[in-house]
C-alpha cells in the first residue's frame, strides 16, 4: 500500500510517498505530517524544516519556530520504525541555567 502525503512548510510544500505492507500501516507512518505546526513555547505556527548531519554519519531533521526559534526534533520509537515530534525547545549552552562552579579546596593564590 501506497500513501502520499503532501505538506505545507512556510512558503514550501513538500511531498512524500510512504510505502507499508497495508493500509493501516501506511496511515499510522504517515500521521506525523498530519500534526498541527504550532511551537509549544510562544503559539506560533511560523514553522519551517531544518535539519543537520554530523560528523558520525547521523541526519537530524528539525522543526524551526521563526517566532522565537525554538527547535522541535523528529525522534524515532525504537520499535516499528514509526516517528513522532519532540516538544519545541531552546537550546541552551551548558554555562546558562548550570549552577556556578564549586570554589576550590585549593589555595590558588600561590607563588609557584
Amino acid at each position: 500500500m501506497k500513501v502520499i502525503v503532501k505538506k505545507n512548510y512556510g512558503s514550501s510544500q513538500i511531498e512524500l510517498e510512504i510505502e507499508a505492507q497495508d493500509v493501516k500501516e501506511a496511515l499510522f507512518k504517515g500521521a506525523i505530517f498530519t500534526i498541527k505546526d504550532q511551537c509549544n513555547l510562544c503559539n506560533s505556527t511560523d514553522i519551517s524544516l531544518d535539519g543537520n548531519k554530523t560528523e558520525e554519519g547521523h541526519t537530524y531533521l528539525k522543526r524551526r519556530c521563526g517566532k522565537c526559534g525554538a527547535t522541535s526534533t523528529l525522534g524515532t520509537y525504537k520499535t516499528g520504525g514509526a516517528y513522532f515530534w519532540k516538544k519545541f525547545e531552546k537550546y541552551q549552552t551548558k554555562q546558562e541555567g548550570a549552577p556556578p562552579p564549586e570554589k576550590s579546596n585549593y589555595d590558588t593564590d600561590l607563588p609557584f
